[in-house]
């Protein structure tokens, strides 16, 4: 007994060095992952990453479960990456964890992450608006929708959950929307309702909280809203044949341009050098971005509907009732141009720079920028087109209520959804993996864009 408590005493009075797995006061809570994180790479492969706890362990084993199933273990690493490329497509659901081993004994798992297949076309979730949706469109990064209609309403969603992020109204029709490129602006062009006297607007919102910012009216109905690459100009065209240059800050109109008729369309240069505006005078002119003189101009053979600057402002897309154009952006010459027999309502240009879709009354056709070439035509699709942030996809909506995404190189249809009536306007979100499509059936939908895996947070 004398022996012991010597021991006991020696032992007491030692300075403890070592962290001793198996000492019941070490708890494997305290060494389990931290931030288990998946990247989808394709659609067999996806990468795993995490934190170690306070204890460095001897290895990790990474144990994962098919949909409503059992966990199996994958495999061990001494690392905190692993990489699975067994992923079966179609599959609805894989849920991963990871527990840390220190000799023999097993931490607790890290929570686990869930990753989903999607497919195509999928309508994730739909909401009703009191009047004809006008416009949707996703912020440049991240996934808020915004959703404006011809009541005046707006709402911005958690474009993947429905959740509503905040709502306004203003008193008016809303015509067009533009989010600036640091998602924290949004300026909305109205229209004048003789039922209820409402007025003319450009306003600004701010995005966090949708709280109004400022609100300056005009004489005729704002139908056409572009922010500055830089944010701090706001360019906009008005049926009282205008357009003009804002200060974003204010709303002050820095100057303005005179047109012969309505100013439908309005873009700005990447580079802040100039203002292009489309009119139902029939030409297309560019202005001076500081000082607003107009450089160039040019006539076609009707109203002008839509014209949009490549993103490296080579080149002008133009659609002037039943022509596609190619301009020269410094000079405004027509490098290229077809009558589709169709009013053009709308068209986009890929982020490349090298495709152009067209959508006409008649159908979509996509070109070859640099040749000229038709790739192909649909009949699909029309009222509304545009590219995704990757290129691989463009989408088109048309007047029948019918959505349709195509393989942007060859037009293979992917997929064709439907609403009940006109689709006014459809958005990829930032990540290409949603579709928003707004419609006079008073109704937005949000469809999946792609089949693939997504990241979902239990």
């Amino acid at each position: 007994l004398q022996y012991l408590i010597i021991c006991l005493l020696l032992f007491s009075g030692c300075s403890r060095e070592f962290t001793n797995p198996y000492d019941p006061g070490v708890s494997p809570v305290d060494w389990k992952p931290k931030n288990l994180e998946i990247s989808v790479i394709s659609t067999r492969k996806v990468d795993l990453n995490w934190e170690s706890g306070t204890q460095v362990p001897t290895l990790y084993v990474v144990e994962r479960k098919t949909n409503d199933g059992d966990y199996v273990e994958l495999g061990s690493t001494g690392l905190t990456v692993f990489t699975d490329s067994t992923l079966s497509e179609g599959t609805e659901s894989y849920k991963y964890r990871v527990r840390a081993i220190v000799d023999e004994r097993s931490s607790d798992p890290a929570p686990g992450k869930t990753i989903q297949w999607q497919t195509i076309g999928t309508k994730i979730w739909e909401d009703n608006f009191p009047s004809h949706v006008r416009r949707v469109e996703f912020t440049h990064s991240g996934n808020t929708l915004i959703v404006a209609d011809m009541a005046g309403t707006i709402r911005a969603y958690d474009g993947y959950s429905s959740v509503i992020k905040w709502s306004t109204s203003i008193v008016g029709a809303i015509e067009d929307i533009s989010i600036n490129s640091g998602d924290t602006r949004l300026a909305v062009g109205s229209s004048q309702s003789q039922a209820n006297g409402s007025t003319n607007s450009l306003s600004l919102f701010d995005m966090k909280n949708g709280k109004s910012l400022w609100t300056k009216d005009f004489s005729r109905q704002i139908v056409s809203v572009k922010f500055s690459e830089d944010d701090s100009k706001i360019a906009t065209g008005s049926f009282d044949n205008r357009v003009r240059l804002h200060q974003a800050t204010n709303g002050e109109e820095i100057w303005w341009g005179g047109n012969g008729y309505f100013v439908n369309a309005v873009d700005i240069s990447s580079d802040g050098e100039k203002v292009v505006s489309g009119s139902w005078d029939h030409f297309v002119r560019c202005w001076d971005y500081q000082t607003g003189e107009m450089l160039w101009e040019s006539e076609h053979e009707g109203e002008v509907w839509i014209a949009q600057y490549s993103s490296d402002n080579s080149f002008i897309a133009m659609g002037v009732s039943g022509y596609a154009k190619i301009l020269n952006s410094n000079t405004g010459t027509v490098t290229w141009n077809e009558n589709y027999g169709g009013n053009l309502t709308n068209l986009d240009i890929s982020p490349d720079n090298k495709l152009a879709v067209f959508g006409h009354f008649n159908g979509t056709k996509c070109i070859d920028v640099d040749s000229g070439t038709q790739l192909w035509s649909s009949g699909w699709g029309g009222y509304d087109v545009t590219f995704n942030h990757s290129g691989d996809k463009a989408a088109g909506a048309n007047a029948s209520g019918f959505v349709t995404i195509w393989d942007s190189r060859w037009g293979i249809v992917r997929w064709t959804g439907s609403h009940e009536g006109t689709v006014n306007n459809i958005n990829f979100s930032s990540d290409d993996w949603l579709l928003a499509s707004g419609s006079a059936d008073q109704m937005v939908r949000v469809w999946i864009a792609r089949n693939g895996w997504i990241v979902i947070d239990d």
